[in-house]
């Protein structure tokens, strides 16, 4: 058996089946983990924001392009994993490597907890569609008081909790210090990019009102940029998409358009729990506008929600045969118009292959990882599965 992408690159599939780990570890979702593995994980990743910047780690994108700040060495190496979304945004957003980038960078960032930590278990993932409304319901009730949408059930979440060493912190922080969070195990989580702040979480229910309309020319009318977003994401919906396979078999950018593009479930998990997850300014910056997906990964959120992504990514593969190994895409945004984001949704030429290395600003890049090396999470530098 062969693997092809649309680029023409062939690559033999026995060959990863021979390398197959035969104990993966187990990735569980948060709410699964025990006192204890709460406790450990916040621990481990409070511990990395002490662990020194990564001297190797430099941006390579122009900043009159990424329009970023400029890289700290008086920074940790948890920063260091924020530089690298912030700095890389434009090529790992809306482009073939927006899968396999943020699959990588979610196993380094788990070997970090391990290496630098002494974390002992593994990265655990929101499942962000459990205790929803059925999608039916949450249709008609769209038609009733605000109050009644599925966005209530978020404000109200078991994912938000308090407790000082194995709580995620509110969903929403100190309104008189900027949002910062006060309660919770990150309330200490300082943050170098992109300026000095604790980490910040504002829970907004119609993200957009704050966000802005990303696509003016949208003639879409399904589109309501005022609406509450958590549809997105309701477990009908998703199921739909991603594990019954719908209008998806080995077709991986039309699968990628549905995660992430604009009616897709990758974006409301960041944008509803604002501040930081949105990329929202602290006070004291002044040089950022509108938010979007740049610094996201301030708030240890992003890769409860990424593992999430890769959970969905990882089901649709096994869905069917033609799935597993299939991938196309291109290296550069094409976004200008929403036409030409129809066109292109994950990016134009440049077109990437199975072979293409994953950029990582100095972090990784000399191992020369590619697409390949992490298209199977049980295969290559990877060793693990989803409970």
């Amino acid at each position: 058996m062969s693997a092809d992408n649309t680029d023409g690159a062939t690559v033999v599939a026995e060959a990863l089946e021979a390398q197959r780990c035969t104990d993966p570890s187990m990735r569980k979702e948060w709410r699964a983990l025990s006192f204890d593995e709460k406790v450990d994980w916040i621990a481990a990743v409070n511990c990395l924001s002490h662990v020194p910047h990564d001297p190797n780690v430099a941006g390579t994108v122009d900043r009159n392009v990424s329009q970023i700040p400029v890289l700290t060495n008086d920074s940790s190496l948890f920063d260091d994993f924020v530089y690298l979304h912030m700095d890389l945004n434009i090529k790992i957003h809306w482009t073939g490597y927006f899968l396999p980038w943020h699959r990588l960078l979610t196993f380094k960032f788990e070997r970090a907890l391990q290496d630098y930590c002494g974390y002992i278990g593994m990265q655990p993932y929101w499942n962000w569609t459990q205790g929803k409304w059925s999608l039916q319901r949450f249709r008609t009730l769209r038609l009733m008081a605000t109050a009644c949408s599925d966005a209530y059930r978020v404000a109200n979440s078991t994912m938000w909790d308090d407790d000082p060493v194995s709580g995620l912190g509110p969903s929403t922080g100190d309104e008189g210090n900027d949002f910062s969070l006060s309660k919770g195990g990150f309330s200490n989580l300082t943050l170098a990019y992109p300026s000095e702040h604790i980490v910040r979480r504002n829970l907004t229910l119609q993200p957009f009102l704050v966000l802005g309309n990303p696509w003016p020319d949208n003639p879409d009318d399904t589109l309501d940029y005022y609406q509450y977003v958590d549809w997105m994401f309701a477990p009908e919906y998703v199921q739909s998409m991603v594990v019954d396979n719908v209008n998806y078999t080995g077709d991986f950018k039309a699968f990628q358009y549905f995660l992430e593009g604009p009616k897709g479930p990758h974006g409301p998990p960041h944008w509803l729990p604002g501040g930081d997850s949105s990329s929202l300014c602290p006070g004291n910056y002044t040089e950022c506008g509108v938010g979007g997906p740049k610094w996201s990964n301030n708030d240890p959120l992003f890769y409860l929600h990424h593992a999430m992504i890769d959970k969905l990514y990882w089901e649709w593969q096994n869905k069917d045969p033609s799935n597993f190994y299939a991938f196309e895409g291109g290296s550069v945004q094409s976004m200008s118009t929403w036409a030409e984001y129809v066109q292109y949704p994950n990016g134009a030429a440049p077109w990437l292959n199975l072979n293409s290395t994953i950029p990582g600003d100095g972090m990784w890049d000399a191992e020369n990882i590619t697409i390949w090396d992490i298209i199977d999470i049980q295969s290559g530098i990877l060793c693990y599965d989803y409970e």
